[in-house]
C-alpha cells in the first residue's frame, strides 16, 4: 500500500495529523512520526520503506529533508499569516513593555510577515534567519546577549530558549495548514502512482521489444539495459553499474564519447559485435543545457536496410595472412609493411578487386592493431569520421570521388593534424590516412581535377597492386584457396582468362561453383571452362560455349567508367558478347558511342 509520512515537529501538528487520519480513515496509509531538524532526516534514512510516496514536514525540517535528496517528494506545511499573527499576539502578552526586545528565529520566508505584524503593534523585532539546529543554538545565544525578552520560533527554538531562560512562543501551524499539506500530498501521491504505472508499462514494453536499449550516464556507466541489449552485447544479465566501454568495439566507443561530450547523434551505424552484425544509434540525453548521458539502441542489420560498407574490421588481417607468391605482388606487400612504420598517408592504386581493402587492413593491423579502423567512401565521408578514428586508421575508398572542397580539407588535416570545427573549436587529431583509387591521380591533379595538395600528401607512400592477370603462379593458388573456403578442391589447370574483375571476380566464381555443386566435392577444369564460357548471367545472348582468349600485357589502355581496359580485354569482351556493343556498353556502364569509338580505333590499328 502506498503511504504518506508526516514529520510532526510539535504536539499541535501531531494532534491535527491524528485528527486528519481519523477523518480520512487513513490509519494505515497516513503515518505520523514526532521528530524535527536533523533527527527527522536520520529517522527517515533508517526507517523509510519503499511504499512511502510523500513526506510532509514544516519549516527548517522540510528544508533539511529536501537537502538530504531523499527518493520521494517533500510537501511543506505552510505557515500562514494567521499562524504568525497568533504567535505575535502571544509574544506581545509575554513582553513586559513595548520597549522589550523581541526576536524571530526561523526560515527567512516567515520573517517579513512577522516583522510586519510586530511593527504595526509598535514592537522592536530582531530577525535571526536559520537553516540548521546549530544555527538556532547560535541565534538563541546571540538573542540572549542582545537582551531579547521573547523569542518566536519553532519547537526546537522553543526548547533551546527555555534552556537559556528566555521567554519563547512556538510558531505553530493551524489545523487548516496541516490539512492543506495533507491534501497536497494526496495529489502528489496520485501523480506518483500514475508515474509508477506508466514506468511499469514502459518497463514491460522495453523488456519485450526486439531492439536493444541501453541507458548510460555522462561517465559512460550503464544505468539500464533491457533483455535484448543484454543478449546482443553478450554480457551478464544485469550489467547496470558496468562501464559500457568494456562491451563496445573501439569505434563505437569513440562515437559514444563524442555523443556524451559534444551531444552528437549517430543513427543506423553498422558494426560487428562478436558474431553479430548490428546497427547502432547513439542519442544524447540533454536536460536544459546539460548533457546527462546517452541512449544506445541496437538492432540486427537484417531488420534494417542493408549497410553498403562496414566501418569495422571483421577479422584481423596481418601481412602473413595475405596469400600470394608472385614477385610483383610481394613488392606491394613489402611496400605496405614499410608504410605501416610511420603515420604518413598511404595511397593504394589498382584496378577493381585487386585487394586494396585487404592490404589496407593489414597496414592498419601493423600500425595500430587495437585502435579504430574506420572505412568510408568518398560518398559517405563526414567531418565526424576524423574524430572516430583517433589513434587508428581511416581507410577512404575511391578517393578521386571527393569534391574539391573536401580534398583541400583533408589535405589541411593531414598537414596540421588539427580539425577546425565550425564553432571555432580546434581539435587535435591523430590517425593514419589510407586511400585507394582506380584512376591516375597524378594526371587528374595536373589537369586540375584533383587537389595537388592532397595528391602530394598521399604520395608519401604510393603502392601499386597488380591485376590478377599479372600474378601468374598466384592464380591457381588463390582459386584453390577460395574453393577450399567452401569445402571444395580443384583438379586440373585453369583456362587462360583475363579476370577483368580480378580477385573479387574469382571469389564470386568460386561461390557460384560451390552453389551449383552442393558445396562439396572436386571442381574440374571442365566445370570452370563451362562456367566461364556459359556464364549464367549472359547465356541468353549465345548458344555456343566460348573460352575467353588469354590477354598479353599491353601498353595502351582505355578508360571506361572508373576502370582502364586494355585493347585485348575489349576485344575479348566483344567476342564474349557476340559483337553486340549495345549489351556490352550496358554491362560496362558506358555510352554506346564511346565504346564504338574505342573499338573502331582498335580495328584501325590492326
Amino acid at each position: 500500500m502506498s503511504k504518506i509520512l508526516l514529520i510532526a515537529s510539535g504536539a499541535h501538528i501531531a494532534s491535527y495529523a491524528f485528527k486528519i487520519q481519523e477523518v480520512y480513515q487513513a490509519k494505515d496509509s497516513f503515518l505520523i512520526v514526532s521528530a524535527f531538524m536533523e533527527n527527522a532526516v536520520q529517522y527517515v534514512k533508517e526507517h523509510m520503506s519503499d511504499d512511502i510516496d510523500v513526506i510532509i514536514a514544516r519549516g527548517n525540517t522540510a528544508k533539511i529533508l529536501r537537502a538530504a535528496k531523499l527518493p520521494c517528494p517533500i510537501v511543506e506545511i505552510p505557515i500562514s499569516n494567521q499562524d504568525i499573527y497568533l504567535a505575535v499576539e502571544k509574544a506581545v502578552a509575554l513582553a513586559d513593555s513595548k520597549t522589550s526586545k523581541l526576536a524571530y528565529i526561523g526560515e527567512e520566508k516567515g520573517l517579513e510577515s512577522a516583522n510586519f505584524f510586530l511593527s504595526k503593534l509598535g514592537y522592536r523585532l530582531t530577525l535571526y534567519p536559520c537553516s540548521t539546529s546549530q544555527d538556532i543554538r547560535t541565534a538563541v545565544k546571540l538573542a540572549k546577549a542582545a537582551n531579547v525578552k521573547t523569542i518566536i520560533g519553532g519547537i526546537f527554538s522553543h526548547s533551546i530558549a527555555s534552556a537559556e531562560n528566555i521567554g519563547s512562543v512556538i510558531l505553530d501551524s493551524s489545523y487548516e495548514s496541516v490539512l492543506q499539506a495533507y491534501q497536497e500530498a494526496l495529489a502528489v501521491q496520485e501523480a506518483a502512482e500514475l508515474r509508477k504505472k506508466a514506468n511499469m508499462e514502459s518497463h514491460i514494453i522495453l523488456e519485450n521489444i526486439s531492439d536493444g536499449i541501453v541507458a548510460v550516464d555522462k561517465d559512460g556507466i550503464i544505468r539500464y539495459c533491457n533483455k535484448s541489449a543484454t543478449e546482443m552485447l553478450q554480457c551478464q544479465p544485469d550489467p547496470a553499474g558496468l562501464r559500457i566501454s568494456d562491451l563496445l568495439p573501439d569505434e563505437e566507443n569513440s562515437m559514444l564519447r563524442f555523443t556524451l561530450d559534444k551531444g552528437k547523434r549517430y543513427t543506423q551505424h553498422p558494426a560487428k559485435l562478436q558474431d553479430l552484425n548490428l546497427m547502432f544509434t547513439f542519442t544524447p540525453v540533454i536536460t536544459g543545457s546539460q548533457r546527462n548521458g546517452a541512449i544506445i539502441s541496437l538492432k540486427p542489420q537484417s531488420s534494417v536496410v542493408p549497410a553498403f560498407e562496414s566501418p569495422q574490421i571483421a577479422v584481423k588481417i596481418e601481412f602473413q595472412d595475405v596469400l600470394g607468391d608472385a614477385q610483383v605482388f610481394r613488392f606491394a606487400l613489402q611496400a605496405g609493411k614499410a608504410s605501416a612504420s610511420d603515420s604518413l598517408p598511404v595511397l593504394l592504386v589498382g584496378e577493381y578487386g585487386t585487394g586494396k581493402g585487404l592490404l589496407a587492413k593489414a597496414i592498419h593491423s601493423s600500425y595500430a592493431e587495437r585502435s579504430p579502423f574506420v572505412v568510408r567512401s568518398a560518398r559517405t565521408i563526414k567531418v565526424d569520421d576524423f574524430l572516430l578514428c583517433q589513434g587508428g586508421s581511416l581507410f577512404l575508398t575511391n578517393v578521386e570521388g571527393l569534391d574539391m572542397r573536401m580534398q583541400e580539407h583533408i589535405a589541411q588535416i593531414c598537414s596540421d593534424h588539427c580539425l577546425y570545427m565550425e564553432n571555432g573549436e580546434i581539435l587535435q587529431v591523430n590517425f593514419k590516412l589510407i586511400c585507394s583509387t582506380e584512376t591516375n591521380l597524378k594526371e587528374m591533379s595536373l589537369k586540375g581535377q584533383f587537389s595537388k595538395n592532397l595528391y602530394y600528401m598521399l604520395a608519401s607512400h604510393i603502392i601499386a597492386l597488380p591485376p590478377l592477370r599479372d600474378r601468374g603462379e598466384d592464380i591457381e593458388l588463390l582459386f584453390s584457396h577460395f574453393l577450399g573456403e567452401f569445402g571444395l578442391s580443384f583438379s586440373g589447370n585453369l583456362v587462360p582468362y583475363a579476370w577483368p574483375g580480378n580477385i573479387q571476380e574469382m571469389k564470386t566464381l568460386a561461390r557460384r561453383l560451390a552453389q551449383k555443386n552442393g558445396g562439396h566435392g572436386t571442381i574440374t577444369q571442365e566445370m570452370v571452362e563451362k562456367e566461364l564460357g556459359e556464364d549464367a548471367y549472359f547465356s541468353v545472348f549465345t548458344s555456343g560455349a566460348k573460352i575467353i582468349p588469354s590477354v598479353p600485357q599491353t601498353g595502351k589502355t582505355y578508360l571506361i567508367g572508373e576502370t582502364f581496359y586494355t585493347k585485348e580485354e575489349l576485344l575479348s569482351l566483344k567476342a564474349y558478347y557476340n559483337g553486340k556493343t549495345t549489351v556490352m556498353a550496358r554491362q560496362l556502364n558506358c555510352s554506346r558511342s564511346t565504346l564504338w569509338r574505342y573499338l573502331k580505333e582498335i580495328e584501325e590499328e590492326k
